[in-house]
């Protein structure tokens, strides 16, 4: 809350600044960055839904970049947006020409 605060000074008190440098971010492949700037924009200017989207634009983006490679971020991110993840279930045995039962 102080860092969103302190944001917003720097930005003059105004929610287009945060829009403006979430969507560079965006634009850059800084989703991690954009996060964060949405998400203190959302500190101050609660009702944003254009604060709202880029946020979830950045998730998104986040956990395209980690479904592969990290699951935990992938998990997190997932839980930021509210993602509903499908339960983990093993994979079915396929037999195995001349193995055993």
């Amino acid at each position: 809350a102080d860092r969103a605060r302190a944001l917003a000074l720097l930005a003059g008190g105004d929610e287009h600044a945060f829009t403006h440098a979430a969507e560079g971010l965006l634009g850059t492949a800084d989703d991690a960055m954009a996060l964060e700037i949405a998400e203190a924009g959302l500190a101050t200017f609660p009702g944003s839904a254009e604060l709202r989207a880029l946020r979830s634009r950045a998730l998104d983006a986040l956990r395209a970049r980690n479904a592969q490679l990290n699951p935990f971020k992938f998990i997190v991110y997932s839980e930021l947006r509210g993602a509903e993840l499908p339960p983990v279930v093993d994979p079915p045995r396929q037999a195995v020409a001349g193995a055993g039962p």
